[in-house]
């Protein structure tokens, strides 16, 4: 045999691979990250074996940074993460010649593969033969590795890297395939960096708080915070500096594996990046604004929209971190996309493609339900959107209709089908009563509302103006008027038309099945696809909805509004609304 695939792995290890050293050559077999998602070409990560003999395996960065180590082998598993022994046996062979592991797996069943990610993480994965889908089960390190030069890795942000305030991605064709392991740049050099040095205002610093330094600082013999800015000020190779009880650091190279820490966190420091005077908060934020609406605008050219988010939402950032994370990784003609973002202090901007005609009050799509259908079944993940209404459909220049407004939306893992919370996030009127009553909610959710948006639609009513009549909602009224065999009497008389009232009959009669009280009895998003694109299929008969008002709602959800998660408008509770 002169060659099998076993022995040069890429960067998946199966079971009954070697892993190891060959000795007589001093090659070793290394796990290599991918460059990122559509290229397989060696990355910036590595696992192999410590050529040190401590028969370990260490993880690299750049082929050179050793930054994690399993630990040394104990016989039966490795010391720092003894848990993988617990799904994988191990074996261990030494001689002369070479020195490897391999691994099997307890249960022959089960198909698994160990990957080395481009974030620079071990992730252990098991396939469900059902869905023919990866689940990850074990990751080390716990945290994302580099997210390269001058890049902080975020808890907050799905995508889980992002370049430090006044540096910019290299190339923002790898930050498009989610590649953060490459360098970020400055947007505007430093004052000292010029030859001769320029004129003006000088660099600065900038604070930043609670964070894990850089790796590779350099001790400076500073007896207080003052000395030490100082003594980097005057230092054009110092990038940064910190100041804490063991004395004050310096860094002279790029900083590398920042991360930000939650307050609460006992290992948190601060940090002094310096920054062109252009760059510092107060003088930089037009300037950032402005570059990134550039840089949005460079896609074809296309008009934008800016979407600026109230200051007075206290609950807006984790709403809005949500979104781009969400709505970045998804493509489908029929969701907004977000072209960029801005988060300056309170300030928060999203920059959306432009949609001419506005959002969707007047008419009913099945881009929609594709959008849905979409999100619930064929997206890389499953996402429930939680908050489905007219404002959050917008219409492109051909009436296209666009799902917007990912601030609420939850991602499902696995075979998760349905989930529980107690922070109910939504709009009254649009909400399953057993999301609103219960705080459980499914893709079934989602059709409750899709089915309340389409009865407004066609009847040109919101669902909750029906103050003071009986019924109290739309809903109540569209099941009253259906069981009178008078259903044509609920549609917008601007759509009445002969040749289309049995089209609007069918609309409601879809719209009655996706309220209804039980959620098992909801159709899912699937079958709503084929009744709206098969005007010949016999529709189901539905039963009776759920009567959900928005007082009964409130009424409800009082503790919750006593707590402080309503808006002030009292009609949506956790909402985050431009002005």
């Amino acid at each position: 045999m002169y060659w099998q695939s076993f022995d040069h792995p890429t960067d998946t290890w199966l079971p009954g691979a070697k892993l190891g050293i060959d000795k007589r050559t001093g090659k070793i077999q290394l796990l290599t990250s991918w460059k990122n998602p559509d290229d397989p070409s060696p990355g910036l990560f590595s696992v192999g074996i410590d050529p040190g003999g401590s028969n370990e395996y260490v993880m690299k960065w750049n082929m050179s940074t050793r930054y994690w180590s399993s630990g040394v082998w104990q016989g039966q598993f490795f010391n720092f993460v003894p848990e993988l022994s617990h799904t994988y046996r191990f074996n261990f062979f030494s001689d002369e010649n070479e020195t490897y592991f391999t691994y099997s797996l307890f249960n022959p069943v089960i198909v698994s593969r160990l990957v080395v990610t481009m974030s620079g993480q071990l992730n252990q994965q098991v396939c469900h033969r059902d869905l023919w889908s990866w689940e990850s089960i074990f990751v080390q390190p716990k945290e994302p590795a580099y997210c390269g030069p001058f890049g902080i890795s975020s808890k907050n942000l799905l995508t889980f890297c992002k370049c430090l305030q006044g540096f910019e991605p290299y190339s923002t064709e790898n930050t498009r395939l989610d590649q953060w392991s490459y360098s970020c740049v400055r947007r505007a050099p430093l004052q000292c960096e010029d030859n001769p040095p320029s004129k003006g205002n000088r660099d600065g610093f900038l604070h930043i708080p609670d964070v894990k330094l850089p790796a590779d600082p350099t001790p400076y013999p500073a007896q207080s915070l003052k000395t030490c800015k100082s003594a980097c000020m005057q230092n054009c190779s110092c990038k940064a500096c910190a100041y804490s009880s063991t004395g004050c650091s310096m860094w002279f190279g790029a900083l590398l594996n920042m991360q930000e820490l939650r307050i609460n966190d006992n290992n948190k420091q601060d940090i002094y990046l310096k920054l062109a005077a252009s760059e510092l908060p107060g003088k930089a934020q037009k300037s950032r604004l402005r570059i990134i609406v550039e840089q949005a605008q460079s896609f074809g050219g296309q008009e934008l929209a800016v979407k600026r988010l109230s200051k007075r939402s206290g609950q807006g950032l984790e709403e809005f971190r949500n979104e781009i994370g969400l709505i970045s990784k998804l493509q489908h003609r029929n969701l907004v996309r977000v072209l960029g973002c801005c988060i300056e202090q309170d300030e928060k901007l999203l920059i959306y493609e432009y949609m001419p005609n506005k959002s969707l009050d007047s008419f009913i799509f099945e881009g929609i339900a594709q959008g849905l259908l979409y999100l619930h079944q064929y997206s890389r993940f499953r996402i429930i959107h939680r908050d489905l209404k007219a404002s959050n459909i917008l219409l492109d220049g051909e009436m296209n209709p666009k799902i917007s407004d990912f601030g609420m939306a939850r991602i499902f893992g696995g075979n998760e089908s349905e989930a529980n919370t107690n922070r109910v996030v939504g709009t009254f009127g649009y909400m399953a009563p057993e999301y609103a009553m219960e705080g459980l909610f499914s893709v079934k959710s989602d059709v409750f509302s899709f089915g309340v948006l389409l009865l407004e639609i066609v009847s040109g009513k919101k669902n909750t103006g029906f103050y003071n009549k009986d019924p109290l909602n739309l809903l109540g009224h569209a099941w009253g008027m259906w069981n009178a065999d008078r259903a044509l009497e609920l549609i917008d008389s601007v759509l009445v038309h002969p040749s289309s009232a049995s089209t609007l009959l069918r609309y409601i009669n879809i719209g009655l099945l996706c309220v209804q009280e039980n959620p098992s009895d909801r159709p899912t998003m699937s079958d709503i696809v084929s009744m709206l694109s098969n005007d010949l299929a016999a529709l189901p008969t539905p039963k009776q909805p759920a009567f959900c008002t928005s007082r009964s709602v409130m009424k409800a959800n009082s503790s919750a509004n006593s707590t402080g998660n309503c808006s002030v408008n009292g009609l949506t509770i956790s909402r985050i609304e431009p002005r």
